[in-house]
Formats: structure tokens, sequence, C-alpha cells
């Protein structure tokens, strides 16, 4: 495959852009400010990027996405949230979980006329971090997030024993008797899970985040949407994006798709970066046009 402008910038760009130079808001929250930012009075760059990682992704791999971004816009300020198996359980709301994002809707609050926001989110994990910010700016501002473009990365999928076995195992043990007491933590606290949302007979986190990403309350329409997901991707099945893709069509909001077919959970740009950042680049350049 031959490599393209587009890959030579990125590649020279990575060696000095590393995951480390971010400013730490939080134990979560990471904020990358370039030298010169990008002039607010433009729409043909986004005003702040989100990223939102998936479950446990470790800095290095989120690093991947900064630096891709930081490369496509570089007057661009980028903020990126972790998120940890805790983030995923009702606990967590319940705890103060929303707390997590607080260094997000700071700068959010922040943001001038016109400025645009681009949000990347990742698996179910990045859905959940992204409902939180989403949800207390609407609820502190009364006023939706102005959100320009949504990527959607290997989400949404839905909460099923299968694939929060494989979620909670991507980063597995290698020992037989940790992988061993490691499936009985998840079986327990699957179980758990599911026993709570019964009983309260209320749909699910992940269902509810799913509803929340067609929530015109909550996400305005004229956001454009991508759905990167892949057919081989063993924790977020390919039919359950489809599913919600059509969904949102229906439900009036402009969405693209980009379906891989090799690549795993969260993976698409490892096997075909030039596609990968295609993709996102014409996703901004409709929401350009449809504003």
């Amino acid at each position: 495959m031959a490599v393209s402008a587009y890959d030579e910038k990125v590649s020279t760009f990575r060696p000095s852009f590393q995951f480390s130079t971010c400013q730490r808001l939080s134990r979560y929250v990471s904020y990358y400010l370039p030298e010169k930012v990008s002039d607010n009075s433009t729409k043909d760059v986004p005003s702040l990027i989100i990223i939102a990682g998936w479950m446990a992704a470790s800095p290095k791999h989120i690093s991947k996405y900064t630096a891709g971004y930081a490369a496509l816009y570089p007057q661009t300020r980028i903020i990126v949230v972790t998120t940890t198996p805790w983030n995923m359980i009702p606990l967590d709301a319940i705890s103060g979980g929303s707390r997590r994002v607080q260094p997000v809707l700071d700068i959010c609050y922040d943001l001038k006329k016109d400025e645009k926001v681009l949000i990347h989110l990742m698996s179910n994990g990045g859905m959940r971090t992204c409902g939180y910010i989403v949800n207390k700016f609407k609820e502190n501002t009364g006023r939706l997030l102005p959100i320009g473009a949504v990527v959607i990365d290997s989400a949404p999928g839905k909460a099923t024993w299968n694939s929060s076995v494989r979620a909670f195992s991507f980063s597995s043990f290698r020992n037989p008797v940790m992988i061993f007491l490691r499936y009985c933590l998840i079986y327990f606290l699957f179980s758990i899970y599911c026993s709570i949302f019964f009983i309260l007979n209320t749909p699910d986190t992940v269902a509810i985040d799913r509803m929340d990403l067609n929530d015109p309350e909550i996400f305005d329409r004229k956001a454009t949407r991508l759905y990167i997901y892949s057919e081989s991707d063993q924790i977020v099945d390919w039919k359950d994006v489809e599913e919600h893709a059509i969904e949102s069509k229906d439900a009036g909001y402009q969405v693209s798709c980009e379906k891989f077919s090799t690549s795993g959970h969260a993976g698409h740009l490892m096997v075909d970066g030039t596609r990968y950042w295609d993709a996102i680049k014409r996703l901004w350049e409709r929401s350009v046009t449809s504003s």
C-alpha cells in the first residue's frame, strides 16, 4: 500500500508528541493545548476535540489518536478522557462518577459562540463517558453542548454476557488461575448488574447510553456522525452498531458509516490509518457544509 502525504505527516509528527506531554487536569483527564490555537472565526476545523477512550485503554494506545488529530488539526485543542471498569457500573453514577468529567465541562463552559466540538467516543466505555459529559453540560447550562460532529468508534454495543466477558478480558491475564478467577468475578458482577436493572424494571446503563445518543434533547440533530466498526470485532457486534445507525437516521441524524472487515475492537486505525482519518476528515467537512 502506498504511503500518502498524510501518513508521512503523522509518522513524522508522532516522535515529537507523546501522551505524557499533555497537561494532566486530573487522574482521568489530559489536555493538549497547541502553541497556536485555531481562529474562532473559522469553522473549517474543530475548536475542541474530546476523545473518550475505551474501558481500560492505555495512554500509549490513546496517544495514537491524539497524535493523529494533532496532525490533522494542528491548531485545535484536544481533551483525552480515560474510562475504568468501575466507571461502567451503576454505582459509579451514584457515587459521583460525573465528577470525573468536571475538568472537561469547565473547558466546555468557556466555549465561545459559534465554536464547535468534535467528539470521538470509543466502545461502550467511551460512550458512557460521553454520556456523562453531554448530560451534565445540559443539566448545568440548560443548553446543548455545541457538537459539530461525533465519531462513534467500535460502538454502541449491547450489554450481553459474551460481550461483557470479552470487554473485561481485553487486557487479559496469562496465568490460568487468574483467568479462572477473572471469569468468576465477571460472572458475579454481571449477574449483580443484570439483577439490579431487573428489580428496578429499567434499561441497563449501556441501553440508556444507546438511547441517549439518539436523543435530540442531548445530541443536536445538526451534528453529523460517523460510525466506525468492524465485522471482526469480538466485543461489539457489528449488527448492533448498524442497528443503531439505522435508528439514528430514522431519528433525523446525518449518519455515515465506515465498515472494516478485519480489524479488531478499537483497532481500525492500525489496520488502515489513511482510510480511518480520511473518513473523519470527510465527517467534519460535512459538518461545516451542513451548518
